[in-house]
């Protein structure tokens, strides 16, 4: 898996926006976007500064990292329960992840690794 598409997906996990991650990090929401894209080489400083902001350290780069080593399951829990008071309180409902993975699928996006931790999260 590509570096853009692994902090991509590591973002996503995590439920972070870009402009949330730009606060944390100090990086600018173009550049993490481009960065996601592939559109962009960016220094090892930048790498570290967004892997900060994901509270990940650099093994979890590595597509082989096992999705636990990634995000501790009660953070990810926590995290959620977080965004559906946050959406309760605004009028709104959570996504149904399976439909979410489904569509981007169909865009042509590779989800495995999502794939792989909702089933691991779901069973």
């Amino acid at each position: 898996m590509k570096l853009g598409t692994r902090l991509r997906s590591l973002r996503e996990i995590r439920g972070l926006t870009l402009l949330e991650v730009e606060r944390r990090s100090g990086v600018a929401q173009p550049n993490l976007s481009r960065i996601e894209s592939g559109g962009s080489d960016p220094r090892w400083s930048t790498i570290e500064r967004i892997l900060d902001a994901l509270q990940c350290d650099v093994s979890a780069l590595s597509s082989a990292a096992a999705p636990s080593s990634v995000v501790p399951l009660a953070a990810v829990e926590q995290d959620a329960r977080k965004g559906l008071e946050t959406l309760a309180s605004l009028g709104r409902r959570g996504s149904d992840p399976q439909a979410r993975l489904r569509r981007k699928a169909t865009l042509g996006e590779d989800v495995r690794d999502e794939s792989r931790i909702l089933a691991d999260v779901s069973a």
